[in-house]
This record gives C-alpha cells, sequence and structure tokens, in this order.
C-alpha cells in the first residue's frame, strides 16, 4: 500500500478544510488532482525548452553569419589589394616602356579604356 506521512495543519487550515475523512483522503485528492494533467505539463516544458534551444540555434548562426560575411570582406579586400599591386606594377613597367619610348603614344593610351589603366 502507501506509505504513511505525518501531516500538520495549523488552526485555519483546519478551519478552512474541516473534517478529514479517511487517511490522508484530502491529501491524496490534491496529489491526484496536481498531476493529473501531468501531460500537459511535461508538453508544456518541452515547448518551453524547445524554444530555448531555437533561440540559442538562431542566435548561434546569426554570429556565424557574422564571422564568415568578415571573413568574406577581408578576403575581398585582401584579393582587391593584390589585384591593385598587380596593376600598379604593370602600370610602373608601361609606363616605363613609354617614357623610354620602346613604345608608342597610341600603343601606350590605348591601354587606358574608361580613363582606367586596363591590364
Amino acid at each position: 500500500m502507501g506509505k504513511v506521512f505525518s501531516l500538520y495543519l495549523d488552526d485555519e487550515a483546519t478551519e478552512l478544510v474541516g473534517s478529514i475523512e479517511g487517511r490522508g483522503t484530502l491529501i491524496n485528492n490534491l496529489i491526484k488532482e496536481h498531476f493529473s494533467d501531468d501531460e500537459d505539463f511535461l508538453n508544456r516544458k518541452k515547448k518551453q525548452l524547445e524554444n530555448g534551444l531555437n533561440s540559442i540555434n538562431t542566435r548561434l548562426q546569426e554570429k556565424i553569419n557574422k564571422k564568415l560575411e568578415h571573413l568574406k570582406e577581408i578576403e575581398a579586400k585582401e584579393k582587391i589589394s593584390d589585384e591593385e599591386l598587380e596593376r600598379k606594377a604593370a602600370l610602373a613597367a608601361w609606363e616605363r616602356k613609354w617614357s623610354n619610348e620602346e613604345i608608342t603614344d597610341d600603343e601606350y593610351f590605348e591601354k587606358f579604356k574608361d580613363g582606367r589603366f586596363v591590364l
């Protein structure tokens, strides 16, 4: 059968409860009532935990996306820097040929399309 527990009620509680018939009838009924919707409680708790997990996953995904965007920006800057260095070196070599009169003016200006030097 069940375990026996001692329960002490103060004067106000005994007035409100009145007479208790049987052994722990009121307490047993309150416990059964409270835990009868245990499945609902567990479902609510499960949904709450799932929402918390989704929130954490969303924040993590945002951090990952920001990190990836930052890395792409850095790579783009490095790529631009490399291309800019190559373009400057090629322009310097081209100007050197032109100043040494190895190429004509027309050949020199042919490389400047839309106002910038094209490799």
